[in-house]
């Protein structure tokens, strides 16, 4: 399956303020143009894995890509009529042209272009693994670093890949099943759902096993013991009155639950016997960074549980971790303390 690195940045950290950024929504579509390179080179069905300048976001399959007639802003120099031109923050003029000039007020040009939506359907997983530009470079076979769209080879990027987001990248590659690929609505959506049951993708296509070196029944097993897990403690809330939500838009953190004063926020891992430490600091840092992101969008995060399919065999080493992240650690199949 072809793979994409597409680079998706706010307007404040791209490099030329000159090439006016897309309206995208990171869970649901990613936007271009026909100015883009490889623009045309990408097809539906294709693999995209989102990153910044630093990490990888997410990956999604494109299920569906729809082109149209469109404009874009773009910011010129008066000068030598190219958009190399790079804001400045604390210096004026504020815009500097790579030619020289300099300048507050560049020609402002609303230029005709072919615009993309490439749509992910339900197929996003969010990731979250440090991903330098040399990382990319070793994984691109056509590197440039000024492009935002770049294939990728599989066989070189899975294996430098941590394990929560192999794993992630693996239920892609498998065909996650996807609920719907039609176009969202224009008002803003909810934050949170209903909850949704764990996705068990059917079948573990072969490119998979190959790039990932992994045995089938240990990639299988690591797969399903998340879903299981997750599932369990959705009956558990709900046989003690308190209804999960999964999210919705943003931040897609495993499940929620009303909690007193706000909501509670739950990361749920499996554990085998090599990858427990690997799994366990990933979702410490995971709950951590979940909600900080989920209290700057206006949500009250009131409590932290990280929820393990098993007791972890070090126990004493990771509930003083956790209780020092003020997370609260539990396993299945009781969930004590929830």
């Amino acid at each position: 399956m072809p793979a994409w690195a597409l680079l998706t940045l706010p307007d404040e950290e791209r490099q030329y303020a000159g090439n006016q950024g897309y309206d995208d929504d990171l869970r649901s579509v990613y936007r271009y143009d026909n100015g883009v390179p490889n623009s045309k080179a990408i097809q539906e069905g294709d693999l995209a894995l989102l990153r910044d300048k630093s990490q990888l976001l997410g990956v999604a399959r494109i299920e569906r890509i729809e082109s149209y007639a469109g404009t874009k802003t773009r910011l010129r120099c008066r000068n030598c009529g190219l958009t190399k031109l790079k804001e400045r923050k604390t210096m004026s003029p504020k815009y500097r042209c790579e030619c020289g000039e300099e300048t507050d007020n560049p020609i402002i040009a609303e230029e005709p272009c072919m615009l993309y939506d490439a749509w992910f359907g339900a197929s996003f997983v969010q990731l979250g693994g440090e991903f330098e530009p040399a990382d990319l470079k070793a994984v691109a076979p056509k590197y440039n670093g000024q492009h935002a769209m770049q294939r990728v080879d599989l066989s070189l990027l899975l294996p430098q890949l941590d394990a929560s987001d192999a794993t992630a990248v693996s239920v892609v590659l498998m065909g996650a099943p996807a609920t719907s690929t039609s176009r969202p609505p224009a008002t803003k959506a909810p934050r949170h759902s209903k909850y949704r049951a764990a996705a068990r993708p059917k079948t573990i296509s072969a490119i998979t096993l190959i790039v990932l070196k992994r045995d089938p029944a240990l990639l299988e097993r690591a797969l399903t013991g998340h879903a299981d897990t997750q599932d369990a403690l959705a009956a558990h809330l709900r046989a003690s009155g308190r209804e999960p939500s999964s999210p919705e838009v943003g931040v897609l953190y495993d499940i929620s639950w009303p909690a007193a004063g706000g909501m509670a926020l739950g990361e749920v891992k499996s554990l085998t016997d090599t990858n427990e430490v690997a799994q366990l600091r990933s979702g410490i840092g995971q709950l951590l960074d979940y909600a900080t992101q989920l209290e700057q969008g206006g949500d009250t995060v009131t409590a932290l549980y990280l929820i393990v399919e098993r007791r972890p065999t070090d126990l004493a080493r990771w509930k003083g971790a956790c209780d020092r992240a003020g997370i609260t650690l539990t396993w299945a199949p009781d969930f004590a303390a929830i």
